[in-house]
């Protein structure tokens, strides 16, 4: 998606992603979208179980911290 359509679907989009290119965007359940700065797999099955280690919320901040068991 191009940088500057992000904001139709992301509450934030950090002034740091880069504006020649386009970025990924990771969207849940087709509402909301979050600028993506990860790994991708082809599946989620290839990840194998998470489990979530923290929630902590810091202002308008929301931090999961995570395990997997495989990777």
């Amino acid at each position: 998606m191009p940088v500057e359509e992000m904001h139709t679907i992301c509450a934030h989009v950090p002034d740091y992603i880069p504006r020649n290119k386009p970025a990924r965007v990771v969207v849940y359940a087709n509402t909301f979208g979050i600028p993506c700065g990860g790994t991708h797999v082809a599946k989620i099955e290839d990840v194998g179980p998470i489990v979530i280690t923290k929630i902590k919320k810091d202002g308008d901040t929301i931090k999961v911290s995570y395990a997997l068991e495989r990777c």
